[in-house]
């Protein structure tokens, strides 16, 4: 990533904007099922993804020695873009009979986590 970027936004910036977008998107999917929306969702979830991994590697790269970097990184991969999401599906997949389009809504309970958590070595005002 562009390094001005990487230098201006920490970790916790970068996972809250995701995480805000991923709020919008899921409501937006829950909201509607007009092609246009379901097109603006599909665009913003590349943008919330590639925003929140960039603060989630920003945040090992920056708090873990080198030797630790790549074992951790191996780790968020098999548990958080792997078993969760299949679990997330699994779960997803029986609710939505009952739910329909409103298990979108039950998406956005799956982000705010995001917002009270609180990054260890990154404060207010400085990029970690």
């Amino acid at each position: 990533a562009d390094q001005r970027f990487c230098r201006r936004f920490g970790a916790q910036t970068l996972w809250l904007v995701g995480a805000a977008g991923c709020v919008v998107r899921w409501v937006l999917l829950g909201a509607s099922t007009e092609l246009a929306v379901l097109v603006l969702g599909q665009l913003l979830h590349g943008v919330t993804f590639c925003i929140s991994h960039l603060g989630a590697v920003r945040f090992m790269t920056r708090q873990l020695p080198a030797e630790q970097q790549i074992p951790t990184q191996a780790l968020y991969a098999a548990l958080g873009l792997g078993m969760t999401v299949a679990a997330l599906m699994a779960i997803c997949g029986v609710l939505f009979e009952p739910l329909g389009g409103g298990i979108f809504f039950i998406m956005v309970l799956v982000v705010l986590p995001v917002f009270v958590l609180r990054l260890r070595g990154e404060h207010e005002g400085t990029a970690a």
